[in-house]
Formats: structure tokens, sequence, C-alpha cells
């Protein structure tokens, strides 16, 4: 005797987006605009490219490290050491070239193995070791900016600085390596551009969260709506 039982996909209600949830979701960027057409008629200069090019540049370094943190919050995760993992790899750059005189790809390299290093033992405490990722990352922030003290003793690094042995640093920002922050491409600084490569980069990345999640979605409804045969 053989039976089957078909099962079928239960249809889910359309919601309804009613106008708290649109400016829930939206209300962010409603705002933006708002407060760019309320500058734009109050200042006429507020749209020109100079003064675009100034914004940008003043909220890259920001943007960098929101788009960060937007990517752990895509899988229900936090990082509150962002910011002292930040001021870490700024301090490596700087002591690199001003006291350890070395060349614009060290300066480079060493603040991101040490930005990885801090992701990874980020990522065993919360994965492997099961803290809480706002304990864990809460944790490491404070030993990220005890680190920071630690090395510097709570001073600046500058050009010419002094050190305790009495003598001045011997190294110097080098103009290439200014020129990543401080310098201009036609008519717009270089962090307007970094800013644009890393929104487009985070975007694409998105997507892809996006597709796999489609496809996943769509694998389980399609398994959930199989016919089931039983024998007996």
């Amino acid at each position: 005797m053989s039976a089957e039982y078909v099962t079928e996909p239960v249809a889910k209600p359309k919601r309804k987006i009613s106008v708290f949830d649109f400016f829930y979701k939206y209300g962010t960027v409603l705002m933006i605009f708002v407060i760019m057409i309320i500058f734009s008629i109050a200042t006429p200069n507020f749209l020109t490219g100079e003064n675009i090019s100034d914004i940008l540049r003043s909220i890259s370094i920001v943007t960098l490290i929101a788009l960060g943190v937007t990517i752990s919050l895509t899988v229900n995760g936090l990082d509150l050491s962002v910011g002292s993992t930040a001021g870490l790899a700024t301090i490596l750059s700087a002591s690199m070239l001003v006291l350890h005189r070395q060349e614009i790809a060290v300066a480079i390299i060493v603040p991101i193995i040490a930005s990885l290093l801090i992701g990874l033992v980020n990522a065993f405490l919360v994965v492997k070791v099961k803290i809480p990722d706002i304990l864990a990352t809460l944790s490491m922030m404070f030993i990220v900016q005890g680190i920071l003290l630690t090395y510097t003793k709570g001073s600046a690094i500058y050009t010419n600085m002094p050190l305790p042995s009495g003598d001045r640093a011997p190294g110097i920002f080098i103009p290439s390596f200014l020129a990543l922050g401080q310098g201009h491409f036609t008519r717009y600084s270089c962090p307007c551009y970094h800013y644009a490569a890393d929104c487009a980069a985070c975007s694409y990345r998105f997507f892809l969260y996006e597709v796999w999640a489609f496809f996943l979605r769509n694998r389980r409804e399609h398994r959930s709506s199989k016919t089931f045969g039983c024998t007996g």
C-alpha cells in the first residue's frame, strides 16, 4: 500500500507598508535630500564642486569605518572596536614613516596586517569561544586603546618630534603618502575617489549577499514544496 502526501507552499499574506515603516526605513535618506535642498537655497555655493569635494574629503574616513560596521550588521553582528582599530592604523602608519623611516608600501601594509589580526581575534572570540560580539569587541576596543597609549605615551607622532633618547625623529611624512589624503586629481581630492571606490565595493558585497540569501531562501521553499511518498 502506498500513499502520497503533497505539501503545497503556503502563500504568505502581503504586508502593506505603512507610513511609519516607510519613514523608518527611508527617513534618513529623505532628510539628507531635504537638508541638501535647504542649504542649496540658502547658500548658492553649496552645490559647487569645491564644496562637495570638501564634504566628501571630511567624511571619507568616517564612511570607510561605517561601511565596515555595516558589513558586520548584515550578519546580525556588531563591532565596537573599529574606532580604536582605525586609531591604531593611523599611529602605525605615522610611526613607520617618522620613527622608522620606511617607505609608503610599509606604511600601508603594516596597518592593514595589524587590523586584520584584530579582526581575526574578534572573529575567534565570537565564533569559536562563543562570547557575545558586543562584549568581545568592547574588550578589544579597550585593549587596543591601552596599546595605543602605551606605544605613544599619550603624545602625537609628528615630523622632527623629540625622542626619549634626546634626539629628533629621523623620518618625515613623504609627499607620496600625503598625496593619498591631501592630493587632487582633476577637480576633486583623492579621498573623494577613495570614498566612491569604497561605496562601490561595499554595494557589490551587499548585492552578492542578497543574491546568495535569495538563492538559499528559494532552495528551502523548493524543498518544502516537494512531494513526499511512503510505502507500507
